[in-house]
């Protein structure tokens, strides 16, 4: 599965692969390949997720060009305020 989010090693909103491997959940940004998470997927990580999904659409309003990253490897640099 692929999410958008920002990225904590390079700092650019990236799109993320989002693995499920063994009950755990494992993240790479496909701009920069860091890993960013490996989380227990249960019902407190299912909530993670779906607190980053309505963020990711809450910032989308403020900053439509995130909807534009949507390949692997595509990234963007926002200054937020």
């Amino acid at each position: 599965m692929l999410v958008t989010k920002k990225c904590s090693s390079c700092g650019c909103w990236a799109v993320f692969e989002f693995a499920i491997f063994c009950s755990k959940v494992t993240e790479v940004c496909t701009h920069c390949q860091a890993t960013t998470r490996n989380i227990p997927w249960d019902r407190e990580g299912r909530a993670a997720h779906a607190a980053l999904v309505a963020e990711y659409e809450r910032l989308c309003e403020k900053y439509p060009q995130l909807r534009e990253i949507t390949k692997p490897g595509d990234h963007l640099q926002l200054q937020e305020e």
